[in-house]
């Protein structure tokens, strides 16, 4: 018989537990010599976790099953092959089983050509995927004991203006001063734009190694981690490291952001999410970047002026595509007016009209499609009973339950594209109630209705240099 060793392992620890490479292939070869048996292949997997089956190793076992190049796989322990109850069951079953390939474990003397070796690997699957999970609740409750006891994590981005040594964060006199020159600049009146503007001017390197951003100074500005706190699963604790920030700075500063933020808020009299008509559905048609909306003074015209243009053009980092985008900037109410006046002549074409409106009169049913689909698991669930009882063996259903499996994806994905239909049906009546005001709409100079209407009939507009293509929403 012709088998392949399997043999994993993901930790030094467990290489301290006879778990290493060698310990597990050396065993596994001196068993195959006692039952005479011939290693075809070893497939090993050094440093990967038995909770997910994306392994190199794995992925070239389970080829070659499939290629029915080996009769049996054995492994040293059943943990070896997976942690995930899921996974064990899925390779024995579905790919083992499948191509009558043998699975046998050395240390729980487990094999599945007997029905009781089978039993017993599905009960043993359950205990591994128990001790996995017992694990993870383990090291978070570390993490929480950790906190509560007022050190950090450890985990991710160390923070701005620490280091972190034998578990304990550490002031870093430098990036401290940074961090005190953030809060400085705020309570002097500046934004968090501007301050990481200043930042990246001064050449001050990011501890992410990335340009700074609003998004780092604000999260700066927030973090109780600066006056002595640890905060773990929205609690927060009294942290073991030395604050780099006093109390009255920091809470001037929450003070500070807090009546920005309200003051934003009541000066905004557009309670929609953008504050702009085409904001989020507008996109450079040069680099694929989305645009967003700038003022800028015009000396000529004696006024700010209000543009879209392209992100790329911009200092933000991470929303740039290509930083030689030569796209031009829009005027921002002729762009606007120009699309709503699209959409008041959409709204009086009679051809458009009829097509969205055959739309929502055709009559969808999902229920027919639904019946087949419980008949054909009902059909699976009764060929399983049967066999998990004895009364029939696995080989004699197999191709039938294949069948009934590939029916059942087939009637899914009917389900899933009348599922659709229903939802356009629905939408269409929704778009004819809309058309039927845009008219009014666009010429009643309420800009928070107009926007609405906007939002609700375009999916995305694409503007390139003088092109302006409309994506609708139906």
């Amino acid at each position: 018989m012709k088998v392949g060793i399997y043999v994993r392992v993901s930790t030094l620890e467990q290489a301290t537990e006879g778990y290493s490479i060698q310990e597990q292939t050396e065993k596994l070869k001196k068993f195959c010599d006692v039952k005479e048996w011939t290693v075809s292949d070893v497939y090993i997997d050094p440093g990967f976790s038995g909770s997910s089956l994306k392994r190199p190793g794995m992925q070239k076992l389970i080829n070659d099953v499939e290629q029915q190049k080996i009769d049996a796989v054995l492994v040293y322990k059943l943990d070896r092959l997976s942690r995930s109850q899921k996974d064990t069951l899925y390779l024995i079953e579905d790919v083992f089983l499948k191509y009558n390939v043998h699975f046998v474990s050395l240390n729980e003397n487990f094999d599945t050509s007997t029905p009781f070796g089978r039993a017993s690997i599905g009960m043993m699957s359950v205990f591994a995927q128990l001790e996995r999970e017992q694990i993870t609740e383990r090291m978070q409750m570390g993490k929480v004991g950790r906190a509560k006891a007022g050190y950090f994590h450890g985990g991710g981005v160390i923070p701005h203006g620490y280091d972190y040594k034998d578990g304990q964060l550490i002031p870093n006199e430098k990036e401290a001063k940074i961090i005190n020159y953030i809060y400085d600049q705020y309570l002097d009146g500046w934004g968090a734009q501007s301050i990481a503007k200043s930042l990246n001017d001064k050449h001050i390197s990011s501890k992410r190694a990335t340009k700074w951003s609003h998004k780092i100074v604000t999260e700066i500005l927030a973090n109780n981690l600066y006056i002595g706190k640890i905060t773990w699963k929205n609690e927060t604790y009294d942290g073991a490291h030395e604050p780099i920030i006093d109390d009255n700075k920091y809470f001037r500063v929450q003070e500070l952001m807090a009546k920005r933020k309200a003051s934003a808020t009541k000066t905004n009299q557009r309670p929609f999410r953008a504050k702009y008509m085409l904001a989020g559905i507008t996109y450079c048609g040069v680099c694929g970047a989305r645009m967003f909306t700038l003022k800028s003074y015009s000396i000529k015209q004696h006024k700010y002026i209000r543009k879209y243009g392209c992100y790329s053009q911009s200092t933000i980092e991470h929303m740039i595509k290509d930083p030689n985008c030569d796209n031009d900037k829009y005027d921002g109410p002729e762009l606007e007016a120009y699309v709503l006046q699209r959409i008041k002549k959409l709204s009086m074409n009679s051809k458009t009209i009829k097509r969205i409106n055959d739309q929502s009169t055709s009559l969808i049913s999902t229920d027919g499609t639904k019946a087949q689909i419980k008949e054909t698991e009902e059909q699976i669930e009764r060929l399983l009973d049967l066999y998990q009882n004895g009364a029939i063996t696995y080989s004699k259903i197999e191709s039938r339950i294949d069948d009934l499996n590939a029916t059942r994806e087939t009637l899914d994905n009917q389900l899933k594209q009348l599922e659709s239909e229903k939802l356009t049906n629905g939408s269409s009546k929704n778009i004819l109630s809309i058309l039927s005001t845009a008219s009014e709409v666009v010429d009643s100079k309420n800009y928070e209705a107009q926007k609405r209407l906007v939002h609700a009939l375009i999916q995305k507009i694409t503007l390139k240099h003088d092109k302006v293509t409309i994506k609708w929403t139906f």
